[in-house]
């Protein structure tokens, strides 16, 4: 699970810039910000494999703080700020997929199929609706299309 350290770093990086991303002072490298969901995300199902069949051979007390303290900084990213300056609210779009990220790290049981196992699926959010549209925003980890979050993020600020 040496993969924490790094990824975390990551998160923090993005933590600190939140507020110049915010005021469209500095651009986020999309791109980045895609792997880095998608490593997020792995590592998410490595732990939820584990948590789901009970078995934490190779997992150490150290790997579960950092997964903890992994969940916690994305939710520091995650949480809204009342400014996006941004183009295309592209700093929004990011912070409604973390917190929908944020959703799949922490509640384990919700995303798991009858075996326990968390299979590769799509990020979604039901936030869409509070804003009239009417289906789930989906981000399909295949393809990292950001378009469905961009939009949504354009009907939050209207």
């Amino acid at each position: 699970m040496k993969n924490f350290k790094a990824t975390y770093n990551k998160w923090n990086m993005l933590k600190e810039h939140k507020e110049a991303y915010a005021f469209g002072d500095e651009d986020i490298d999309v791109e980045g910000f895609k792997k880095l969901v998608k490593s997020t995300y792995n590592l998410i199902k490595i732990m939820h494999g584990h948590i789901a069949s009970g078995d934490y051979v190779g997992v150490t007390t150290k790997d579960m703080r950092n997964y903890i303290g992994l969940v916690s900084i994305m939710s520091c990213y995650a949480a809204p700020l009342s400014v996006d300056e941004s183009t295309e609210k592209i700093f929004t779009a990011t912070q409604l997929l973390v917190d929908c990220l944020v959703d799949l790290a922490a509640n384990y049981c919700c995303f798991a199929t009858d075996d326990g196992a968390m299979e590769d699926r799509d990020i979604e959010t039901t936030v869409g609706f509070a804003v009239g549209k009417e289906e789930f925003v989906k981000y399909d980890m295949k393809t990292g299309d950001l378009s469905g979050f961009i939009e949504l993020a354009n009907l939050v600020w209207k």
